[in-house]
């Protein structure tokens, strides 16, 4: 029903962070294109990986002036699509609208974004915290990357040395490293007894969802 050109127009239609913040580069100066993305990080959970703002000459050339992206493509569907797409909805007992529909795909990737992009703001400054707190403790990042998040309500909740609490999770933090350092699992998984044994010789079948 849709050509990959199709595909790529409806994405590129989308007003998405990603789209967003390759126009801030573009146009925006250094400080105030951090004050807006450089709570970012490639890792989104790892302590290890700098934020753009912690290191931004590794991410960023600001010597070099990018272009602003070239402007989307217009998408449209023909009424040949619409008409399909009536009949593929009511063929699954759904409403058939199919301007609604994609009204509903369009709003939910966007708001899926921001969402993403406003949660990982508080999630990196979580990070910045804790190793802010384990420095004062004497705990390098690489150690504080094992330490299990819950050591920190702990502390909050309880009258514990917070460097004692720290030091434990780390080491079982790095117990169950090595442990995981030890399993060889299948490239895909698809019984549940594959977790046990499997021959890395031959690829697993793959099931078709309707047989699963």
């Amino acid at each position: 029903m849709f050509s990959p050109a199709d595909y790529d127009a409806f994405l590129s239609s989308i007003s998405t962070v990603s789209g967003q913040m390759a126009r801030d580069r573009a146009s925006l100066d250094r400080a105030t294109f951090l004050a807006r993305y450089g709570h970012l990080r490639p890792g989104t959970y790892d302590i290890l990986s700098p934020r753009y703002d912690e290191a931004p000459e590794l991410y960023f050339d600001w010597d070099q002036r990018l272009p602003p992206p070239p402007p989307a493509s217009p998408f449209a569907m023909t009424l040949p699509q619409m008409r399909e797409i009536v009949r593929l909805l009511e063929c699954n007992e759904l409403h058939p609208d199919p301007v609604g529909l994609f009204d509903f795909l369009q709003t939910g990737i966007e708001l899926r974004e921001l969402a993403k992009f406003s949660f990982t703001r508080n999630l990196s400054d979580i990070l910045a915290l804790i190793g802010e707190y384990g420095a004062r403790l004497g705990f390098a990042k690489d150690d504080l990357a094992y330490c299990n998040i819950t050591v920190f309500k702990d502390l909050y909740l309880e009258a514990v040395d917070p460097r004692d609490a720290l030091q434990r999770s780390i080491d079982q933090g790095k117990a169950c490293y090595q442990d995981s350092l030890r399993l060889s699992l299948p490239p895909v998984i698809v019984r549940p007894e594959d977790v046990w044994s499997f021959d890395g010789r031959k690829r697993p079948p793959i099931t078709s969802p309707s047989s699963r």
